[in-house]
C-alpha cells in the first residue's frame, strides 16, 4: 500500500491549531457558542476528509472513527448568513474532545507503519499514474510501458541496479526500432559499432529536416552509452544511485527523441 501522506500530517497540524482556539474560547466561561468563519469551515471539513482518507488507506480504524465523529459534530452546527459555523458550547466542547482523540490515535497508529519519505524529485514516479517517459513515448512503446515504470520505482525506492535492468529491457525495444528506422541490425552489436552503422546511415542521407532529426537520435543514444558504462547492451553487475539517474535520463531522453522517427505504436517481434 503506497498513500500521500503530507496533505493528512498539514491536516493533523490544522487540527491541532484549531484545537487550541477551541480551548481559548471553552476557557471563557461567557462565551455560549464557538464561531468559526465560512473559509475556516471549509478548510477543516477538508482536512477531517483527508485524515478520513489516510485513516482509511492506512486501516487506522480509530482515527477515522474519530474523523467521522468531528465532521458529525460540525454537520450539528448552524451556518449563519456569511456562510460561518455557529457551534453551542456543548458542541465545542465534544468537538475539542475529538480533535485530541483524531491527533493522539494517529500518533500512536501511526506507530506500526512504516513510512517512507521520498524526496520532491522523485515522489511523483510513486504517486502518479502518468507515464515516466510522457504519454508519447507510451503510446509509440505500450509493450515496455511497465518497464519504464518499474524503473522509475526502482529509481525513487533507491534500487539502482533494478533501474538499470528495467530499462536494458525498455531499451531493446527502442533500439530496435531504431534499428529498422534505418534499415540496419543490431543483434548483438556493442555500442560503438551502432553508432558507428548509424553514422554511416546518416552520412549518406540528404541534407535537410530528417537527417538533422536522425543525428539529434545519434546523439542521444551516445549519451546513453557513456551513463551504460558498459561496452554491451547488457548492464554492468552493480550501478549507484547517481549512475542509475543517468541512464534514466539519458534514456528517458533518447527514447522522447526517437519517437517521431518511428511509426507508434511499436510491439516486440
Amino acid at each position: 500500500m503506497i498513500s500521500d501522506i503530507g496533505g493528512c500530517l498539514t491536516a493533523i497540524a490544522n487540527v491541532v491549531l484549531l484545537r487550541a482556539q477551541l480551548g481559548e474560547s471553552l476557557n471563557d466561561a461567557e462565551n455560549e457558542t464557538f464561531v468559526i468563519n465560512a473559509n475556516q469551515f471549509e478548510a477543516i471539513k477538508r482536512d477531517l476528509s483527508e485524515i478520513e482518507r489516510i485513516a482509511l488507506d492506512l486501516n487506522l480504524d480509530a482515527t477515522l472513527h474519530f474523523a467521522n465523529y468531528g465532521q458529525e459534530i460540525m454537520s450539528r452546527g448552524l451556518v449563519g448568513h456569511v456562510g460561518e459555523l455557529i457551534i453551542a458550547k456543548n458542541n465545542a466542547e465534544r468537538l475539542a474532545h475529538c480533535l485530541d482523540s483524531i491527533r493522539i490515535n494517529f500518533l500512536v497508529q501511526m506507530n506500526s507503519k512504516l513510512v517512507l519519505v521520498f524526496g520532491s524529485s522523485f515522489a511523483d514516479f510513486v504517486r502518479s499514474d502518468d507515464p515516466p517517459f510522457g504519454k508519447s513515448v507510451e503510446d509509440a512503446f505500450p509493450k515496455v510501458s511497465g518497464e519504464i515504470s518499474e524503473a522509475a520505482k526502482c529509481l525513487a525506492f533507491n534500487r539502482p541496479t533494478a533501474t538499470v535492468f528495467h530499462l536494458m529491457r525498455a531499451m531493446e525495444l527502442a533500439v530496435e526500432a531504431l534499428a529498422n528506422g534505418l534499415g540496419k541490425s543490431v543483434t548483438g552489436k556493442t555500442w560503438g559499432v551502432m553508432l558507428s552503422d548509424m553514422d554511416n546511415a546518416i552520412q549518406a542521407m540528404p541534407k535537410g529536416e530528417t537527417k538533422n532529426a536522425w543525428s539529434s537520435v545519434r546523439s542521444h543514444l551516445y549519451h546513453v552509452k557513456q551513463a551504460w558504462r558498459n561496452d554491451t547492451m547488457h548492464p554492468k553487475t552493480t550501478y549507484t544511485e547517481e549512475e542509475a539517474k543517468a541512464v534514466f535520463f539519458a534514456v528517458r531522453s533518447f527514447m522522447i527523441e526517437l519517437v517521431p522517427m518511428v511509426e507508434p505504436p511499436v510491439t516486440q517481434s
